[in-house]
């Protein structure tokens, strides 16, 4: 059985783990080529800002929260103490990427 990796490389499945995670991957891949597709994008550049959006959202939920968006700002910022930037400047951040209001 093969199947492609995350960088779109055909190779051979090896273990019955790699067999169970395939559906997942597959799903993935489909995903980021739906996206660049609607967003007239290249998939590798999708799946790099993808794997950002990950990393920014540690327990997983598919969501950003409020205290993730504020942990990434101070990152972003190259400060430790979130108090450090202005307020009115994380909440206008905050409101151009809540889509949904909470």
């Amino acid at each position: 059985k093969r199947h492609l990796n995350r960088k779109g490389l055909e190779h051979p499945s090896s273990t019955a783990d790699e067999e169970e995670e395939e559906p997942e991957r597959d799903k993935e891949l489909q995903m980021l080529r739906h996206v660049a597709f609607q967003c007239n994008m290249d998939v590798d550049h999708v799946r790099h800002i993808f794997g950002h959006f990950q990393s920014l959202d540690p327990d997983g939920s598919g969501d950003i929260s409020r205290e993730e968006f504020c942990a990434m700002i101070a990152k972003s910022c190259h400060v430790s103490n979130l108090g450090a930037l202005p307020k009115t400047r994380v909440d206008f951040f905050w409101r151009k990427i809540d889509t949904d209001g909470s």
